[in-house]
């Protein structure tokens, strides 16, 4: 499997009790499912048996049974093509343009055929930290912080 519906074939077996749910779910076909399952089963777990999702033990299970699946970047088959372009897609985030748009001037403006999907992957991937820092939200109390005048109180 070389897209990333791969993720979610093992863990979705702790959910799912019928393969063939698990194979319709993901929209993959059921010998691929009984491809990655029969390594877990060989190992004793079995579909549906419930219990505490545990993703780093997934990955770890994962990669030791599927090595090419491990390596997302490996994957990514335009990922390379993305990563040719990996300054300027910096340049674009410190300028905050949103990912829709930098996608969008990758396929317009640089030729790279490549979905917002794929991009989004990329840069929660190759820009992890800067991620991080866009989602850090700072409180404002009156009075420590300026503060828009849309947000300022109104007084009499």
């Amino acid at each position: 499997m070389d897209d990333d519906r791969s993720d979610g074939v093992v863990p979705a077996l702790a959910c799912r009790p019928v393969p063939g749910a698990v194979a319709e779910a993901l929209d993959i076909d059921r010998k691929t499912i009984r491809k990655y399952l029969a390594p877990a089963v060989a190992a004793g777990l079995t579909p549906g048996e419930g219990g505490k999702f545990d993703e780093p033990l997934w990955w770890e299970l994962i990669t030791g049974w599927f090595p090419e699946v491990g390596d997302r970047a490996a994957r990514a088959v335009t990922w390379p093509a993305i990563a040719a372009h990996h300054d300027w897609i910096d340049a674009q985030l410190k300028a905050s343009v949103t990912i829709a748009t930098i996608a969008q001037r990758l396929r317009d403006h640089h030729g790279v055929a490549v979905s917002e999907s794929t991009v989004r992957r990329y840069v929660a991937a190759q820009f992890a930290e800067k991620v991080a820092e866009s989602k850090v939200t700072v409180a404002r109390r009156p009075g420590h912080l300026p503060c828009p005048p849309e947000e300022r109180p109104v007084l009499p």
